[in-house]
């Protein structure tokens, strides 16, 4: 079976914003392959170098990617994910996320799904 994604990507100028829909089928970013995602990720590390806000991006989906990788306890690609993320590009509910048990992590998301389904919408990222 097929899935249908779409990719938001928002491209900041000094005065402009472009919004760019982007729709694909199987899209790597819904993947459960936590090694191809983190070989992906790999691709952009001499790119951040000199942009960095592309390396807080990418430190927000190496967060995202740490998180899947507790829960499924990949403790090797966790530890690699965890030590590439510079701390000080997350929010404090992110943080306190990253050095959350997996059982708690796994409670807090079905949380937020039942959240959801009342109409109440919760993320770390705010």
């Amino acid at each position: 079976m097929k899935s249908h994604n779409t990719d938001i990507l928002l491209y900041g100028m000094p005065s402009t914003t472009f919004l760019h829909i982007k729709h694909t089928e199987n899209n790597l970013s819904q993947s459960s392959n936590l090694d191809s995602r983190l070989k992906l990720l790999k691709k952009f590390k001499t790119q951040e170098r000199s942009h960095p806000s592309l390396k807080k991006y990418m430190d927000i989906n190496r967060f995202a990617l740490a998180m899947k990788a507790k829960i499924l306890k990949r403790h090797d690609v966790f530890q690699k994910l965890y030590i590439e993320i510079e701390q000080r590009h997350l929010n404090y509910k992110q943080k306190l996320i990253l050095h959350s048990p997996p059982w708690l992590i796994i409670q807090l998301k079905n949380i937020q799904k039942a959240l959801i389904k009342m109409g109440v919408y919760r993320s770390a990222f705010r």
